[in-house]
Parts: C-alpha cells; sequence; structure tokens
C-alpha cells in the first residue's frame, strides 16, 4: 500500500486503495497460519514488514500480524522486526504503537536530501520532513533505525549525492543503505529517462 506509487517503483503495490488494507490483514494472517506447520522448530531471527509503505497501517494492525508470528512460528528472543516507513506517514503515536507491538527496528525511505530530486523520484515529502520524521522516530524509543538513499539519479551532481549523504549521516542513523537507482522498463521513471 502506498500514498502515491513512485516513479521508479517496478514492485506489487498500489496507491489509494487503503480501503483493501483489512482484507489484505487477514488475508496475511490466513497466510501465516498456513504456513507455519512447515516452519516448525525453524528459528526465525528476522521479521521484515517491508515493500511498499508498512507505516500506513495502524499499529493495531501490525501488532496483530507480529502477534500471529509469535504465537504460530519460533522467533528467536534477539529477533529483529523491522518496519518499513516512508517519512510522511511517520507520526509519534503510530511510531509509538509499532514500537509496543514488538517492532524494534524501523527502515526510512529518505532517498534524497534535495527538493527537486525527491520530486523527480514521485516522494511526498520534503527533506525538512524527513528529519523530523527520523527524529520522531527516534523519540518514539526506536534504537535502531536505518535510512535509504538513492544515488545514480540522472542529471544528479556528486556534490548533490555527497550533501544527501552527510547530511543524513549527521542525523546518526544506526545503519544507511544506499542503493543505485536502477530505471526498471515499464514504470513511468523509465519513460521520463527516455
Amino acid at each position: 500500500f502506498c500514498t502515491v506509487k513512485c516513479a521508479y517503483c517496478d514492485f506489487n503495490s498500489f496507491a489509494e486503495i487503503e480501503d483493501q488494507i483489512p482484507a489484505w490483514e487477514t488475508a496475511l494472517l490466513r497466510e501465516l497460519e498456513l504456513w507455519a506447520p512447515q516452519m516448525a522448530g525453524r528459528p526465525v531471527p528476522t521479521v521484515f514488514l517491508g515493500g511498499g509503505t508498512p507505516s500506513l497501517l495502524e499499529a493495531a494492525s501490525v501488532e496483530r500480524i507480529l502477534d500471529r508470528v509469535r504465537g504460530d512460528y519460533t522467533l528467536q528472543a534477539a529477533a529483529e522486526i523491522t518496519l518499513e516507513a516512508n517519512p510522511e506517514s511517520v507520526d509519534l503515536e503510530r511510531m509509538r504503537g509499532y514500537r509496543a507491538a514488538g517492532v524494534n527496528r524501523v527502515s526510512m525511505g529518505v532517498q534524497s536530501l534535495h527538493a527537486e530530486e525527491l520530486q523527480f523520484l514521485d516522494r511526498l515529502h520534503s527533506p525538512d520532513r524527513a528529519r523530523q520524521a527520523f527524529e520522531i522516530v527516534r523519540t518514539a524509543g526506536f534504537s535502531n533505525v536505518n535510512t535509504d538513499l538513492i544515488y545514480g539519479l540522472p542529471d544528479q551532481t556528486l556534490s548533490s549525492w555527497q550533501k544527501s549523504l552527510n547530511g543524513v549521516l549527521q542525523w546518526g542513523p544506526d545503519h544507511l543503505s544506499c542503493y543505485a537507482l536502477t530505471v526498471e522498463e515499464g514504470t513511468p521513471l523509465a519513460a521520463r529517462v527516455a
């Protein structure tokens, strides 16, 4: 689920269908239940709620999902439980709810600290909102925060990339994921680049 599908994304995600989240959650809970016997006794070291924008989910939904994982699977005591978030969907109450549900790591899709690059990528947040969202995640109690950045955008300069990189590093993330932009065939970005 996404508020807006980014021009570079070729993942199976859809915008403006949040009304289908309850049906999706029901299906996911059922699929977790069906897979549990095949996973019996196998330790689960990580849980990753990603793809699209999991931070659009209500905290209660994440809690139900993680309760099913804890109930039906052998979740290791020190398991890393990550939720991907986009800066525009981060708010303190929801982040505290995710933390209470058992999420212990947030991976935030910052992508760039330049407004024109964010606009090119169809991102909804501003550089200032990204910084604010990072601070909200920390205030909510997360001590393990990843930030994502994308490099290799058309017309991106080395100076622009370094400014985004150094800017995010000043925030003090616990991990930084840097991805080269891949122009996937069939995406709106591919048409723009062509």
